[in-house]
């Protein structure tokens, strides 16, 4: 068993090491054809194809010709794009656990929509922030997604999706905060909030996302049965790697929870699975403490 754990170690090493861009699917290249013949247009090529990049997976291919296209945003004096590119590529660097950089490009979108009031940017700028700090274990995420719902609200911005994404992030702050701050009744009226929003648009990804963090909510309670319920519910709008890697994880947490020790090894191993092909680094390292924990368990580890 501790020999399978150092393996699972060893790889997330190599990973980390490599980076990224020897895990890139073989579509990224096609992708790479596309960016290297876009010469002056290379702004609007990336502002255009940011989701495309991300749901295929091509991370190198985002941030480094992202990057590029920022020097080629300043060099025309288009500040708008430049900020709306930091903000893409922040998502990003948060969703590889590149905090530093994400932050950094949060920080720098935040500042040149603020001066110029800009307030759909800024909101957008203030959302990322509170999932940067929710990952660094900072309560300030609590305080950047109240923050973007009050400029929300002021500036009337007509923009239901993020409306939702704000709520989605404030309740993982509420759920996820280590300290007082913690409130999973608000928590889960704030998922609540974002689930209507997204279903009300039909959308499968983040309706998904937020059912499983409802699932969270209950297992924190330790409420494991209303937990699997919630994951049920959202089985059937899965429709990507991403979010069947996320519902394979807090499903083995619910069912390690429950002393389903086999039962949760399956389904973390599923997960890691996907982490792999999706290069989610951060992700991977929980899954892998999580099959290492669910293994521990086992009778044949010799432990109860």
């Amino acid at each position: 068993m501790k020999y399978r754990y150092c393996q699972l170690i060893l790889l997330l090493v190599l990973f980390q090491s490599f980076g990224v861009s020897a895990f890139e699917p073989s579509i990224c290249k096609m992708l790479v054809s596309e960016a290297e013949r876009q010469n002056d247009s290379l702004v609007d090529w990336q502002l255009e194809n940011n989701i495309e990049l991300k749901k295929q997976g091509c991370w190198k291919v985002q941030l480094h010709y992202g990057r590029q296209a920022i020097l080629q945003a300043i060099k025309e004096k288009r500040y708008l794009a430049k900020a709306q590119i930091e903000l893409q590529l922040s998502s990003s660097e948060f969703f590889l656990g590149n905090y530093t950089e994400s932050l950094e490009l949060a920080e720098s979108a935040r500042t040149f929509a603020k001066q110029h009031s800009i307030w759909r940017e800024y909101i957008e700028s203030l959302y990322l922030l509170s999932g940067i700090y929710r990952g660094l274990d900072n309560d300030d995420a609590i305080n950047f997604g109240k923050k973007a719902l009050e400029i929300l609200e002021q500036h009337r911005i007509d923009d239901n999706f993020l409306r939702a994404k704000i709520h989605y992030n404030l309740g993982a702050a509420y759920s996820e905060s280590k300290t007082s701050s913690r409130d999973l009744k608000k928590a889960e009226q704030s998922f609540r909030k974002a689930f209507q929003i997204f279903s009300s648009q039909n959308n499968h990804y983040e309706m998904v996302r937020v059912g499983l963090r409802l699932a969270r909510v209950e297992y924190l309670r330790k409420n494991y049965i209303n937990a699997l319920i919630e994951i049920e519910t959202v089985e059937n709008h899965i429709n990507g790697p991403r979010s069947r890697m996320l519902y394979h994880y807090q499903l083995g947490k619910v069912l390690l929870a429950m002393g389903r020790y086999s039962a949760a090894v399956i389904e973390a191993e599923k997960a890691l699975e996907l982490a792999d092909r999706l290069h989610a680094i951060v992700d991977r390292s929980r899954i892998a403490k999580l099959i290492k924990k669910a293994e521990d368990f086992q009778p044949s580890s010799g432990k109860k």
